[in-house]
């Protein structure tokens, strides 16, 4: 079910108002009822909004709905996730009050199971997907920028006594609803009948410190789903006292549990999470609350900095104690082989980073041409009266310099390129007073144009042609998996064949999103060596790659081999 909508920022309250209204101030009534209003969901780039999951055991009957609403106008939310609803069918409602519901429920039996998502009015504009991969798991997808979109996967797990294969299927279902969309921000709530405990240790980063009693065997289960998938339990990130904490209480019983939760591949946006002790319906569970800020400008900013790396001639100088400060973290063979193969990734590209950032500090490439000396002659000249003996005499002697200056430069750098195997027609290209801009083009009817907007969109329109072919012949699949034609038995990558593709990497490039640099892989030594080597023989065995290598930044070169930039 998908939903289009040309208006990025809601109005708050704006559904509620009739047309004579001209009124500016919002609404409390609007913004979620009385004192806890809702505030405005964007400020000075700011996405702020409050989710919610709650175990409500049934909404069968219409005062359950009604129940459940005057229970929402006393708390802040925004979104909320309900299990466990027993609401036949797959609907979505405009409520009388405004707000949005969209269910699900596929089972035979419709007096159990079932999962909703309630969307207050203030935010529904911005809902532009609603989609159930079954009766367990359903998402909304929400544009919350030109750019940027969040996805909010309400679940509802199988109790304890449920066969594994349903369990199996169950976390299959939530993995097939995080691969569908490409949304940035995803954030998975609800019940997961799971109970993760206090952590015996701080071996896995998904999982916090903090929690409630034992882990049991749901909850291991769950530990390893999120290292499957890189999300971040955020309950057991944020101490809080046991009564803030406890989700689920056992029927006629003291016996309390946390086995509500909200996961998300963004940790740094969620600012807090609460059980809520005042909202109730008359169900064993208590609410979780999430409270959710999402700095667009902010991630915006993080694609576009360039980030500093240590260049080649620091990391040379350093070299020994790079190689030991490595040898150290990754030297355990039986920790790293028991890893699974994103853990794996992860932990020799952050090893490697880190261990770069603390021996080799990175530093800001100078790219000037002259030398500091001359500059000081330069800075000593500002301050002389012109027309005198000493200012002709230095003004003679910074010309010279100046000279000296870039002819030292070009050899410096002719001399590094052809140690480096690398190209001259880039440094070349590199050493000319600047970069050519293309200030004109020829749209589809020949016409010259010239204005940015006009160039903009011939590009696009140009590469749009190019890449989407109508003939099916020319179509190119990517197959996700790895098949292993004509034998069963795949020859085991050796760490001399590593050793030789690292050779055989150019200097000088720039790193990818991790920040490592093929200077940095080289000189890492046998123990890095060695890992990288356990780890390209799991993606051969398992016929998978880390996710990290699926993410990639694919640019268009602008040809300009022919002369006439105008064609």
């Amino acid at each position: 079910m998908d939903f289009k909508t040309n208006e990025i920022v809601p109005q708050v309250g704006r559904s509620s108002r009739d047309k004579s209204h001209t009124s500016n101030k919002v609404s409390l009534k609007d913004s979620g009822g009385g004192k806890n209003s809702s505030p405005p969901l964007l400020i000075q780039n700011k996405f702020k909004f409050h989710l919610a999951t709650y175990n409500i055991r049934t909404m069968r009957s219409t005062e359950h709905l009604e129940e459940l609403e005057v229970e929402l106008s006393h708390i802040k939310w925004n979104i909320l996730g309900l299990c466990e609803t027993r609401l036949p069918d797959e609907k979505c409602i405009t409520l009388n009050s405004g707000h949005l519901l969209y269910r699900n429920n596929r089972e035979d039996n419709t007096h159990i199971g079932g999962t909703a998502i309630m969307i207050h009015k203030s935010i529904k504009r911005l809902v532009t997907k609603m989609k159930s991969i079954s009766s367990r798991v359903i998402y909304i997808v929400l544009k919350i920028s030109k750019r940027y979109s969040v996805q909010i996967i309400q679940e509802y797990a199988p109790t304890s006594s449920a066969p594994d294969d349903e369990v199996e299927r169950f976390y299959d279902d939530i993995s097939q609803a995080l691969t569908i969309e490409t949304a940035h921000y995803k954030y998975i709530i609800g019940d997961f009948n799971a109970k993760l405990g206090v952590p015996a240790g701080n071996e896995n980063q998904y999982v916090g410190k903090f929690g409630l009693g034992c882990t049991n065997e749901r909850g291991e289960r769950l530990i390893n789903y999120l290292q499957k998938e890189s999300m971040y339990c955020m309950n057991s990130f944020f101490k809080k006292s046991e009564k803030r904490r406890w989700t689920w209480r056992r029927p006629n019983s003291n016996t309390k549990n946390e086995i509500d939760y909200v996961l998300t591949n963004r940790k740094l946006n969620i600012k807090d999470i609460s059980a809520l002790n005042r909202f109730d319906t008359g169900s064993d569970h208590r609410l979780v609350r999430a409270k959710i800020e999402i700095n667009v400008k902010s991630e915006r900013n993080k694609l576009i900095k360039i980030q500093p790396f240590p260049i080649s001639k620091t990391i040379q100088k350093n070299r020994q104690k790079f190689q030991a400060e490595l040898d150290k973290k990754l030297s355990n063979k039986e920790a790293l082989n028991s890893l699974n193969i994103n853990d794996l990734e992860n932990r020799i590209s952050t090893d490697i980073r880190t261990t770069a950032k603390k021996i080799c500090a990175a530093t800001k490439k100078n790219n000037s041409k002259i030398k500091k000396e001359t500059r000081e002659l330069m800075a000593k000249r500002r301050n002389l009266e012109k027309g005198n003996h000493k200012y002709n005499e230095i003004n003679r002697l910074i010309k010279k310099k100046t000279r000296e200056d870039l002819r030292q430069y070009n050899t410096e750098m002719i001399t590094t390129t052809i140690e480096n195997n690398k190209n001259m027609k880039a440094l070349k290209t590199r050493n000319n007073d600047g970069r050519f801009q293309i200030h004109q083009l020829r749209d589809a009817n020949g016409n010259i144009k010239e204005d940015s907007k006009d160039l903009m969109d011939i590009v696009k329109n140009f590469y749009s042609t190019l890449y989407t072919g109508d003939n099916p012949e020319q179509a190119i699949g990517v197959d996700e998996t790895i098949l292993n034609v004509g034998s069963e038995d795949l020859p085991d990558i050796t760490r001399e064949k590593v050793e030789l593709a690292l050779s055989q990497m150019k200097n000088g490039k720039a790193p990818g999103e991790d920040g490592i640099t093929a200077e940095m892989i080289k000189l890492e030594g046998r123990t890095t060596v060695e890992a990288m080597t356990i780890l390209l023989n799991k993606c051969m065995t398992e016929g998978v790659i880390p996710q990290a290598w699926q993410k990639a930044q694919l640019t268009p070169p602008v040809q300009t081999s022919d002369k006439d930039s105008n064609k």
